[in-house]
């Protein structure tokens, strides 16, 4: 299962995973280049970052917003 950063307080990370199920973990038992927006992949209780799948991500939204910009350029 995935799961992105969605925000690190107090030092915690807040994840979200793509079933909207919401944790809270230490970022002191994630890898040390977590940060916000960070996709996580956990197996077994260890949690590793997963650049190919942030990428994805990160490539779909420009996409989506490229997208919209394209839209409110037309109107």
């Amino acid at each position: 299962m995935f799961w992105s950063v969605d925000r690190i307080e107090n030092g915690q990370a807040v994840c979200i995973s793509d079933a909207e199920q919401q944790c809270v973990l230490p970022l002191s038992s994630l890898p040390p280049e977590t940060k916000e927006g960070s996709v996580l992949w956990e197996e077994k209780g260890v949690y590793q970052i997963d650049r190919e799948e942030e990428t994805r991500r990160r490539e779909r939204i420009a996409a989506l917003l490229a997208g919209v910009t394209r839209k409110e350029g037309k109107e």
